[in-house]
């Protein structure tokens, strides 16, 4: 399988079927699931990550590195396409995503288990999603 690359995102990402992608926040050496669903698409992704216990802590507490990604997956659904043409460089980029937090019952205390929260959550959204 050939490298990720930011051009082909959007024959990955449709718009047409549901994400699940964990993204790793360079910043804070931290592991966050993001979840899509074409149905919910005015509402944005949702958000979930378990160091952000509470919604006046949402945007500020998101790095660059983390918003950078975030954009790069959902630019081209939500951009204004250019000359009418379909690839993710014909859109203007908004930098306004919505986004939602989906907040754990439990919020991590250590700095160790962000990355089996984002995977097990990712399994059981995948199967109860």
């Amino acid at each position: 399988m050939g490298k990720l690359m930011p051009e082909i995102i959007p024959t990955i990402i449709t718009g047409k079927k549901r994400v699940l992608q964990i993204i790793l926040d360079s910043h804070r050496k931290h592991y966050i699931l993001i979840e899509w669903h074409p149905k919910y698409k005015d509402r944005g992704a949702i958000i979930w990550d378990p160091l952000i216990r509470s919604n006046k802590d949402f945007i500020s507490t998101l790095s660059k590195s983390f918003k950078r990604q975030y954009l790069r997956l959902f630019d081209h659904l939500y951009g204004t396409p250019i000359d009418g043409e379909n690839n993710s460089s014909s859109y203007s980029k908004s930098n306004t995503i919505p986004c939602k937090l989906e907040s754990f019952a439990y919020g991590q205390n250590d700095n160790w288990s962000c990355g089996l929260r984002a995977a097990a959550t990712l399994v059981l959204r995948a199967f109860n999603g």
